[in-house]
């Protein structure tokens, strides 16, 4: 794609005829597809060997994802992106690829831009990354919120401490206070509704 060797991180279609047709769109452009189960191994050898990869990580996480906020509520999120950089030390491109009018025809933009030195000192880096990535995708879904799939219910998953009626746990608040954007209005908004 654009003279780069780039993989995809994708989960296949249910319908095969469909999943078949926009697998041969993608491949037909270069863009290899990893499939979404088993293909770990696959990305690190893959980022081994100076392959940009890119995923698109805004669905819901399940019990297994890191919750971090999203639109001012927790979100399970997944933290395959932050896992895989922080191994590798390599950085994070969030980019967005807006529909234009046409056929297959988009605008790319960088959103944010992730290095390892912007995590390096972060008490938490992980939750760090994770937070940055789905604030990145805030932007990106506000400056066109037609095209996002809402339908991807992001905060079905909640908490433990939610569920069993608690309040929300001190060192989540220090996660999410130490995060260089959390304004003090953002942080009474997550943390209220649990008090």
């Amino acid at each position: 794609v654009l003279g780069y060797p780039i993989a995809a991180l994708a989960r296949p279609l249910d319908n095969a005829l469909l999943n078949e047709w926009i697998l041969n769109v993608r491949q037909k452009h270069g863009l290899q597809i990893v499939t979404k189960w088993g293909g770990v191994s696959v990305l690190q050898e893959l980022i081994s060997s100076n392959t940009s990869v890119g995923f698109i990580a805004d669905q819901n996480a399940g019990g297994r994802g890191m919750f971090v906020p999203f639109f001012g509520r927790l979100a399970s999120t997944y933290k395959s992106i932050g896992l895989l950089a922080m191994r590798y030390e390599i950085p994070i491109a969030a980019v967005h690829a807006k529909r234009l009018d046409g056929d297959f025809q988009y605008e790319i933009s960088l959103t944010d831009y992730i290095e390892p030195s912007d995590w390096g000192q972060q008490e938490d880096p992980l939750y760090y990354i994770t937070a940055r990535y789905n604030r990145a995708m805030e932007e990106m879904i506000r400056s066109a919120p037609e095209q996002y799939l809402w339908l991807h219910r992001r905060w079905k998953s909640r908490p433990a401490f939610e569920l069993e009626g608690k309040p929300m746990p001190k060192n989540l608040i220090r996660q999410l206070e130490s995060l260089p954007w959390m304004t003090e209005k953002e942080l009474v908004r997550l943390t209220d509704c649990y008090h």
